[in-house]
């Protein structure tokens, strides 16, 4: 029977039988309409956008069931009206273009067989799309195309690249060219994709691809992909300055951004490097070493040891020391390519390293070795002023060494700074009385040490700088005697193949190390050894005296502990100078123990140090900064301590008191806390350091204290509610509320028990004792109440108000396992900020019947907390002069 259509078939309600939806009928209906509306408007832009949608399901579909659906697409060059859509200028914004290039896209990226994928390749249609110009303004047009771009990348190979690069006239290869222009756009996504699409032709491995890439102006892109770099370097710096300790969640969250996009384009260079042919590998170090390494990493740490010349000629630094200090830390993080990274390291730790050039109007000549002389007074003096050190400690005995020697000269192209007596920027950083900047230096020596010993190349330059782990020092002598029986020829091939790096190292290195040996040749091997190993004394010098700085983030303090463990085996292979350093850093975090001993957090030293015991001993033993936010914790935990040590009272806080004076501005418990906190991290840190460095050379698991526990102190505390006795009690009237004055008792409870005359003292009685002022109801038994309100007697300051003789003020503060469950659920990075938060003060104001009873109770109070503070300083004591008794062994 006939099919009827037209006018009598809708007449007669006549439709014809649906088509099968995937069909060769249906993708020849869907050509069909593109061909009729190839002039799209307002009206059929609809249709003509679902149509394109169909078209890719219907193919995707095709290759893998039925291969007649691409011989239909192309015998009719379909794809053909992908290009002519787009070649009107309307048509590459909105709908048509998004749908276009999302087509195109599901194609290539699902399409499996490999001649469809040449089909689509070829012709020059892919080709063409990519050169046109889309209005990028909208947004989601530059999605679609760049997400275009990105598919292409994951199919290009040596065989597909032929369709998107031609040799002739110079080369194009719009597929590369266009992506390169999006390396520093605003959106995150669009930049990942670029980095992808550039990896993929950097792997191609084709001679042609490889020329156009290294040639102008393709090449460029390196020196756009450096300056965006320095950007992101600049903008990371300008937050690292607006940083404060008590930073929002939205000011970290900006900030683990910026940080994760300066990671991203260093893990990304050091892709390109290890991807691409030496040529390119190369061009981008020499483009970094040139334009950024200097005045992003190294020219910032000249100000640090020339503060007078902050800045000379031709090398303006365009960030701060610690932000350089913070990136040169990331860099060695996840920068494994060793080239670039082994030149950086030669300029950090070797002195008068090697530095970028400057521009010639600016060069400077190579400073001599008599001007490389004595670095020991340089790097020491402003301890010396900042009364860190005495100079008695650091007189010099003939095993100690003394100068640090010159190293060979670098290629005449690189520039070495004309200062006198120049360190190099590392050592000069880790010896800053600044804790913030030392703490980051150090920092950034455990990461370029970890880089040198897994997996980096960088044997070499810790030999040459005195930084090589005992462990490996070690086994380069056993090494060194199995071989002594050798013929000198065998030792030299040993030698030349023990130095030995790769060939993708560049040319750069490879001059380098070539100047280097020259060098060497002319310098006895013995007058080598001296050099490195007085070198290495600087280095250990340097860390000691990092131990006796009072405002040192406690991660800073563990990284230098555990670079010292690593550098040294034990204290015997320490100079006497060293040792003194130690020990006079065991001093300064002696003393600074005794004051809180006197301070009003005394009760929670003990708790404290048992708490953190285990944290900081996992932090000494792998002190490194893994992910990105465990770095800006850091950052933010130093930014803490600085504005600690600004605020004055992490150094010294006045104490109570006590002249009836009302003090202004009082001291507040929680900032109290802080210092307790920060001090005995500082005294655990260095305890387990001196354990280290002693004996057989390992940790505690546990404190060298009878065990205190936050379940045993909140057995000792006296609750609210409980009957309590008070045989000192002294009658007073306080109002915790307007108009509700009540009569209480004032009196001291959870006192330890005094022991006869000849008895040990139990040390848990006193370590975990609750004493506290205790206001009471009366009861009807003489000298004991119910307690109804509590304040910890060591925190209690109490004092009588000038202006009224009868009455008493005293302070309230939380309790010490208050203070133990914060630092437990802050963390070691988080706690400081933490207890600024959490911890609430209290006060009290006490009315007598008579002046006389108002001094009665004060003195109650001062004598109990007195007798109580003894205690507890006897308990601590020997911990305290094990810091710096005896000597490390």
């Amino acid at each position: 029977m006939a099919q009827r259509g037209g006018f009598w078939g809708a007449l007669l309600g006549y439709s014809p039988p649906p088509r099968d939806r995937f069909s060769v009928e249906e993708l020849r209906h869907l050509h069909d309409t593109l061909i009729r509306n190839a002039n799209v408007t307002d009206a059929n832009r609809d249709v003509v956008v679902e149509t394109l949608r169909s078209i890719a399901e219907l193919m995707i579909w095709g290759d893998q069931h039925e291969p007649r659906f691409f011989d239909y697409f192309a015998e009719n060059n379909v794809l053909q009206h992908f290009t002519q859509f787009l070649q009107k200028k309307a048509n590459r914004r909105g709908d048509v273009a998004q749908q276009v290039l999302q087509t195109l896209s599901m194609l290539i990226y699902n399409i499996r067989s490999e001649v469809a994928i040449f089909y689509l390749f070829s012709n020059n249609h892919v080709n063409d799309i990519v050169a046109l110009r889309f209005d990028f303004e909208d947004d989601e047009v530059l999605g679609y195309y760049i997400n275009l771009l990105k598919t292409i990348a994951l199919k290009l190979n040596k065989s597909t690249v032929q369709f998107f690069f031609q040799e002739e006239n110079g080369g194009t290869f719009p597929l590369y060219t266009e992506a390169v222009k999006f390396i520093n756009h605003r959106d995150g996504l669009v930049r990942a994709a670029v980095r992808t699409l550039t990896l993929s032709v950097y792997s191609i491995k084709e001679p042609g691809v490889q020329a156009f890439v290294l040639r102008k102006p393709a090449v460029q892109y390196f020196t756009r992909l450096t300056g965006y770099l320095i950007e992101q370097c600049q903008s990371l710096d300008r937050l690292v300055s607006s940083l404060t300790g008590n930073a929002s969640s939205s000011m970290q969250a900006t900030l683990d951004s910026c940080l994760g996009e300066v990671e991203d384009l260093l893990t990304y260079c050091d892709d390109v490097m290890a991807t691409g042919e030496q040529k390119l590998a190369e061009k981008l170090q020499q483009c970094l070493w040139d334009k950024w390494a200097g005045p992003v990493l190294l020219w910032p740490l000249h100000s640090l040891h020339s503060p007078d010349d902050p800045h000379p000629p031709g090398q303006r630094s365009l960030v701060q020391p610690l932000t350089a200090l913070y990136i040169t830390e990331r860099l060695l993080h996840v920068m494994r390519t060793t080239a670039f990274t082994h030149r950086l390291a030669q300029s950090l730790t070797l002195p008068g390293g090697t530095f970028p050039p400057t521009p010639p109007a600016s060069a400077q000549s190579s400073p001599s070795r008599r001007q490389q002389a004595d670095l020991g007074p340089a790097l020491q003096s402003h301890h010396l002023a900042n009364g860190e050190l005495s100079p008695d400690l650091l007189s010099s005995s003939p095993e100690d060494g003394g100068a640090i020697p010159a190293v060979s000269s670098s290629p005449a192209q690189e520039h070495r700074p004309p200062e006198q007596s120049l360190p190099p920027p590392l050592l000069a950083a880790l010896t800053s009385t600044h804790g913030i900047i030392a703490g980051a230096a150090a920092h950034a020596l455990g990461a370029l040490l970890k880089w040198c010993t897994q997996g980096g190349d960088g044997q070499d330059v810790l030999v040459r700088a005195g930084l090589q782990p005992h462990r490996l020092r070690k086994n380069r002598e056993l090494l060194e005697a199995l071989t002594s029986s050798s013929s000198g020829a065998d030792r030299s091939s040993l030698e030349r193949g023990g130095s030995a790096r790769g060939e993708q190292q560049g040319s750069e290195q490879a001059s380098t190390s070539q100047s280097d040996a020259q060098t060497s040749e002319h310098q006895p091997a013995g007058q080598q050894g001296q050099q490195q190993g007085e070198l290495g004394a600087h280095w250990v010098e340097a860390l000691c005296l990092m131990c006796a700085l009072q405002v040192l983030p406690p991660s800073a303090l563990a990284m230098a502990g555990c670079l010292l463990l690593q550098l040294v085996s034990s204290g015997s292979e320490m100079t006497s100078r060293q040792r003194v350093l130690l020990r006079r850093a065991g001093e300064v975090v002696g003393t600074a123990v005794r004051r809180e001993v006197a301070g009003q957090w005394c009760d929670a030293l003990p708790l404290l140090t048992c708490l953190v015991w285990g944290p900081c001993r996992a932090s000494l033993g792998s002190p490194g900064l893994a992910s990105t936010s465990s770095v800006i914790q850091s950052w933010i935990e130093a930014v803490s301590v600085e504005e600690a040590s600004r605020s004055g009272y992490l150094v010294g806080e006045p104490p109570p008191d006590t002249s009836g004076q009302t003090r202004k501005g009082a001291w507040d418990s929680a900032r109290a806390a802080q210092r307790a906190y920060h001090t005995i991290q500082r005294f655990v840190l260095l305890l387990q350091i001196r354990q280290g460095l002693t004996g057989d050379s390992r940790v505690s698991d546990s404190a060298p204290l009878h065990p205190v526990t936050e379940a045993v102190v909140r057995a000792a505390e006296t609750r609210e509610g409980s009957v309590v006795l008070l045989p000192d009690a002294i009658s007073c009237s306080v109002s915790f509320a307007q108009g509700a004055e009540k009569s209480v008792l004032l009196g001291v409870a959870g006192l330890p028990q005094l022991q006869e005359h000849g008895a040990a003292e139990n040390p848990l009685a006193v370590t975990g004792s609750a004493a506290a002022v205790v206001l009471a109801t009366r009861r009807e038994q003489p000298f004991s109440g119910v307690a109804l309100s509590i304040a910890p007697l060591l925190g209690s300051s109490a004092y009588v108000d000038p202006a009224h003789p009868k009455w008493l003020h005293l302070h309230v503060r939380p309790h010490a396992r208050g203070l133990a469950k914060t630092v437990r659920n802050g963390g070691p990075q988080g706690a400081m900020r933490l207890i600024s938060t959490q911890l609430l003060d209290g006060h009290w104001v006490l009315s007598f019947a008579d002046p006389g009873a108002a001094l009665a109770a004060r003195a109650l109070v001062h004598r109990c907390a007195k007798e109580l503070r003894q205690r507890f300083a006897d308990c601590l004591e020997p911990l305290v002069q094990s810091l710096y008794e005896g000597d490390v062994h």
